[in-house]
């Protein structure tokens, strides 16, 4: 996962969000609604009007996104720290290892749950007819960093356990019986 939040990053830092904006045919505001005009004009300023719109919301987008860049780049750069310092530790098999592992799930997941949160004004920006509710799609999102996380906290926690050589209690059912 480490290594997957570097490359992820090195990719959405060298996207030029800037440029791309500015390599985009912009629709032309369409001016006032033609409230006089015939029933095809009516119809043609309502195209150009939803083209103009939609290349509007593309272009907040994408400047939104070159904004956001520092923001994410500092929160992987500090995620993927902590966890190639607990690869490390986990390598050189030193206990310390799986408390800076657990920092790292923590921070993750505070990493991931802020950016979907900043996502938010993003989501706007889609039209609403086309997309379900954002209260629906923040909340998976959260959810599914939340369970995701979960699993690697709990994958972490029975590695920890197993690790300490701390033996499981038998089970009643499988008692081995004195031959005696």
């Amino acid at each position: 996962m480490v290594g997957l939040t570097a490359v992820g990053t090195a990719i959405s830092t060298l996207i030029p969000y800037d440029y791309l904006a500015d390599q985009i045919d912009f629709a032309e505001d369409p001016g006032p609604y033609p409230e006089e005009g015939t029933a095809e004009e009516q119809k043609r300023w309502n195209q150009t009007k939803e083209e103009y719109d939609l290349t509007q919301s593309l272009q907040e987008l994408l400047a939104g996104l070159e904004e956001e860049k520092p923001i994410h780049l500092t929160i992987a750069v500090l995620t993927s720290a902590i966890g190639i310092v607990a690869i490390y530790l986990l390598s050189q098999q030193r206990r310390m290892g799986f408390n800076v592992a657990y920092a790292w799930v923590i921070v993750s997941s505070i990493g991931q749950i802020v950016q979907s949160i900043r996502m938010i004004e993003f989501y706007q920006l889609v039209p609403t007819e086309e997309s379900i509710p954002i209260s629906i799609q923040i909340g998976s999102q959260i959810g599914g960093v939340l369970v995701c996380n979960l699993i690697y906290l709990s994958v972490l926690v029975v590695c920890a356990i197993n690790s300490k050589g701390i033996p499981f209690e038998e089970s009643g059912f499988h008692q081995k019986q004195s031959m005696e």
